[in-house]
């Protein structure tokens, strides 16, 4: 279907179109004798006599000039130049003479347009057409749209056309559509096949509506169903009140409730033809954009209710501004669709693309500045997109019917099986709960083993290596012991941070709040570090008042500053200094622990915020788990306190942790 679309779109256009004509006429004369012998349809184009505010009767034509030989089709306004003071509002004369082939006579029929917005025609003196009532004032004239034809026998060389022209009710008036003049038999047959047409789109239009509109009623109200319905009873509306004017066969109605359902039905057609695409091309600033769109020309159609046509009318600048700023955003984002291969927006780039070339083409006859056809396109190359946009709907809606048959069958299938479905997710639960549990004893039996069989060693080993490092400072030896004494300090560490961190996960760790004195666990815990502080020449700093108390977990307690001052001592350099302090306010004791080291960056710190920590080696090769932190504020937590971190690279790290001073 992709490689049909640019065939499917030349075919739509040859369809709506004609060739441009080659014979125009030229200062008020078309010469048609050189279609001698053949049959002939001509559109009576080009330059016609122009009378500007004077109704000329057939024969009086010698007393008078033309004030111009103006371009037809046209609005009179575009004679401004040659005619000054004229204005979109008044009475005028248009006069054309065609020249026949010498003893013409045959059967000939005139395909006569709308006027705006009233008109009397005559033929060689004789008055044969008009719609409304021709005048000199808005009190004379009534405006009036009904397209005819005219068939009559016709012999001689020189036929002269004169058509009365009145506007007091437009915002401009005049010659502005094609008038036809041809063999009656190939005419006729051109006209049908129009009506067709036109028929066969307002059939389509509002079965369109109406199909859309139960699938949206009917089908969870999806609402792209309901924006493409609207869209479609819109320009129902809009092509019922133009064209052949279909709608005046059915309803009797004023020449003003026809240009209000015209311009109401376009309106809509446009909102909700909008609002429709912006549901396949998604963007946050797109949609606030069609949504202030679809409010202001809401407020357009309530005005066209209330205030007059000519009024109205001017809305038409904005709507032709909006239909090709739209027009072009969505062609751009399916274009950039289809380079990726995408089907739906392929198709869509091909039909806005027909759709795009109608608009530019109707803006043209709009404002009588050519076109790329005799005629309005939109309709007809709307009806190909409506029928592109159906299929693609519909394909949309088997394809999800088809899944909820898949899901109901699914469904049923497991209604009929399921207690047989139970019993074996039941049979797999249950082996999934065998292993868990085996799981839980082989760790309860690690932590056992970790907890007994290796921290008391380790316990042991630090303790002696503490007096080795005493009585062998001064040997060959020294720096190997102080080396044994800083991993066993730091192996005992790891096995506490794993044997807290394990009986956290499974909530068993055991809070046993007491008066605890933080100057003496501040001291126990720097005395334990010691050698770690000589090993680097860092200097411990201590600064806690000797009644400061907090009502915490000594053990825990204990844990988490030998943590935070493990971690100060690893990211301190040589020579550096760490401070510890203690303040009670509000209830509440702070403990510091400052260090004078490289300081942490701010994505680090956010992870460590997260607990999400990530083992880092210290200033001197130190490694570590990363659980030393996670540790801390669990059992800082646990205490009933908080924690928080702050540094900045390069000045050092500041830990905080509160406690309560009263239970």
């Amino acid at each position: 279907m992709l490689k049909q679309l640019p065939a499917i779109i030349l075919l739509v256009l040859h369809v709506a179109t004609d060739a441009t004509p080659t014979l125009r006429a030229e200062q008020g004369i078309l010469d048609l004798r050189s279609e001698q012998g053949q049959l002939f349809n001509i559109p009576l184009t080009g330059e016609w006599e122009f009378y500007w505010q004077q109704f000329v009767d057939p024969g009086q034509f010698d007393a008078v000039k033309p004030d111009v030989y103006g371009k037809v089709p046209a609005y009179w306004t575009s004679y401004a130049e040659a005619v000054p003071g004229i204005t979109g509002t008044g009475y005028a004369t248009y006069r054309l003479r065609i020249l026949l082939p010498p003893g013409f006579h045959d059967s000939l029929m005139l395909d006569i347009p709308i006027f705006d917005t009233s008109y009397e025609l005559f033929i060689d003196g004789e008055k044969v057409a008009g719609n409304g009532q021709v005048g000199t004032s808005e009190q004379a004239a009534r405006p009036a749209y009904s397209p005819r034809t005219h068939n009559f026998e016709y012999a001689g060389d020189t036929m002269e056309l004169v058509v009365h022209v009145a506007n007091f009710s437009h915002r401009r008036g005049g010659f502005w559509m094609i008038m036809n003049l041809g063999e009656a038999t190939p005419m006729l047959k051109k006209i049908e096949r129009k009506k067709v047409i036109n028929y066969g789109l307002l059939s389509i239009l509002f079965v369109a509506f109406v199909m859309l509109f139960v699938l949206f009623l009917f089908e969870n109200k999806r609402l792209s169903f309901l924006y493409f319905s609207l869209a479609a009873l819109g320009l129902f509306f809009r092509l019922a009140n133009t064209g052949f004017y279909s709608a005046n066969f059915f309803i009797d109605k004023s020449w003003v409730w026809t240009v209000r359902f015209e311009y109401l039905g376009t309106y809509t057609a446009f909102i909700f033809g909008v609002l429709y695409l912006d549901r396949f091309f998604r963007s946050k600033v797109m949609h606030n954009i069609v949504v202030g769109n679809a409010i202001v020309y809401l407020a357009f159609s309530l005005t066209a209710i209330i205030i007059q046509p000519p009024l109205v009318s001017y809305s038409v600048y904005f709507l032709i501004f909006g239909v090709i700023f739209f027009l072009s955003y969505y062609l751009k984002r399916s274009f950039t669709g289809m380079i990726n291969r995408d089907y739906q927006s392929t198709v869509f780039f091909f039909s806005m693309l027909m759709m795009l070339l109608a608009a530019v083409n109707d803006t043209l006859v709009s404002q009588s500045l050519g076109s790329l056809g005799n005629e309005y396109l939109l309709p007809i190359t709307f009806l190909a997109f409506v029928m592109v946009q159906i299929s693609l709907l519909f394909n949309h809606w088997i394809k999800t019917y088809q899944e909820k048959i898949r899901i109901h069958e699914e469904l049923e299938y497991v209604n009929k099986n399921l207690e047989k479905i139970i019993a074996e997710r039941t049979n797999e639960l249950n082996q999934t709960n065998e292993e868990l549990k085996q799981t839980l004893e082989m760790k309860d039996k690690m932590f056992s083993i970790i907890a007994h069989d290796l921290k008391s060693p380790m316990a042991s080993l630090v303790q002696y290596a503490g007096l080795m490092l005493e009585k062998l400072r001064n040997t060959e030896n020294a720096q190997l012991i102080t080396e044994l004494q800083r991993i066993s300090v730091a192996s005992l560490d790891l096995i506490d941070n794993l044997l807290h961190w394990g009986r956290q996960q499974q909530m068993s760790i055991r809070y046993q709040p007491e008066w605890v004195d933080l100057n003496k666990v501040i001291g126990e815990t720097g005395l334990l570090m010691k050698y770690n502080l000589e090993d680097k020449n860092i200097s411990l700093h201590v600064s806690v008042s000797t009644d400061v108390t907090a009502w915490c977990d000594s053990t825990l307690v204990h844990i988490c500053l030998r943590n935070l001052l493990s971690n100060a001592i690893k990211f301190t350099p040589e020579n550096g200094d760490i401070s510890v302090s203690a303040n009670a306010e509000n209830d509440t004791v702070t403990v510091t622990v400052q260090d004078s080291g490289i300081g942490i960056d701010k994505e680090k710190l956010d992870r460590i915020r997260s607990e999400n920590v990530e083992s880092t080696p210290g200033t001197s090769g130190e490694r570590g788990t990363g659980l030393g932190l996670i540790v801390v504020q669990e059992m800082i937590r646990i205490n009933k306190g908080t924690f928080d971190i702050e540094s900045k690279p390069g000045r050092g790290t500041s830990a905080k942790f509160t406690l309560p001073e009263k239970p």
